[in-house]
């Protein structure tokens, strides 16, 4: 609504004043939609201009800072867009026993036609909220090698431990209680992209799980918004098929939820088999 248009154009003047005139400040408020300035305010836009600026192309840039206010920390992630982005930045992590609390997923035009992606994600790692420098490499080498396509998600995690190609993907997880997976797809809410919202247990790799299934069936993500209550996970994507339209058809709906639910409870009843990932 209004209000919140307003609020984007705040920040949008802001981010120009304190940028002083410089280019790459203008080019980032001209290639981002409202959504992104209604989420970000000027001094994190700054954290984020500061991130992508002289990136080589092909090479994945990472930041960190300590958000001690939500005993996390915040990961920028700046990255060639490709279909499937999210999936491998979630995998990388996953690899490296970080918990995925939250995340913000933009693109951005850039010369050439081609598109960046500025993702912020919120992580930790068992009790501590800070990441420390060595598993911070560690993530940024593995989701290096996952885009230049060295190595694939599952080969990744299984190198890890953290998955079972054979058991399905939560095979070494402990059981916890019972949270059924639940997919529900929305047209009504957004005018350009098909909500999906994923009610299941939390457990690692849950992120990635969701993404793969979304690009296993052509589909790509505009926004994910990512959280958990208690020991749920409560997930919203707005994901749009490769030719930018919504999912209407009843036969590819049920085809999501189908690669949804095989994703995550790949011994649940109506699954395929308790060891197809």
């Amino acid at each position: 609504g209004g209000r919140q248009d307003d609020r984007a154009e705040r920040v949008r003047s802001r981010v120009l004043d304190q940028a002083r005139g410089n280019p790459a400040a203008r080019n980032w408020v001209e290639s981002l939609p409202d959504r992104y300035f209604r989420v970000h305010d000027a001094t994190e836009i700054a954290w984020h201009i500061e991130g992508s600026v002289d990136r080589p192309a092909g090479v994945p840039r990472v930041r960190a800072r300590a958000r001690p206010e939500e005993r996390c920390t915040e990961l920028l992630v700046v990255a060639d867009d490709r279909p499937g982005l999210l999936a491998r930045i979630a995998a990388a992590l996953t690899a490296n026993r970080l918990d995925i609390l939250w995340a913000h997923i933009h693109s951005r035009r850039v010369a050439g036609g081609t598109a960046e992606a500025i993702d912020l994600i919120g992580v930790r790692r068992g009790a501590r909220d800070e990441l420390d420098p060595q598993t911070l490499a560690h993530f940024e080498k593995d989701l290096g090698r996952l885009l230049c396509d060295q190595t694939t998600p599952e080969a990744l995690l299984a190198e890890r431990g953290v998955a079972s190609q054979r058991g399905g993907a939560w095979s070494n997880v402990r059981r916890g209680p019972p949270v059924v997976t639940d997919v529900e797809i929305d047209n009504r809410i957004s005018p350009t992209h098909t909500v999906v919202d994923v009610f299941t247990r939390d457990r690692p790799g849950v992120l990635w799980g969701i993404a793969s299934a979304l690009e296993e069936v052509g589909l790509s993500i505009a926004v994910a918004r990512v959280g958990t209550e208690g020991d749920r996970v409560v997930d919203a994507f707005y994901v749009a098929d490769l030719d930018g339209a919504k999912i209407f058809e009843p036969a590819a709906t049920e085809a999501l939820k189908a690669a949804i639910r095989r994703r995550l409870d790949p011994g649940a009843p109506g699954a395929p088999g308790a060891h197809g990932v």
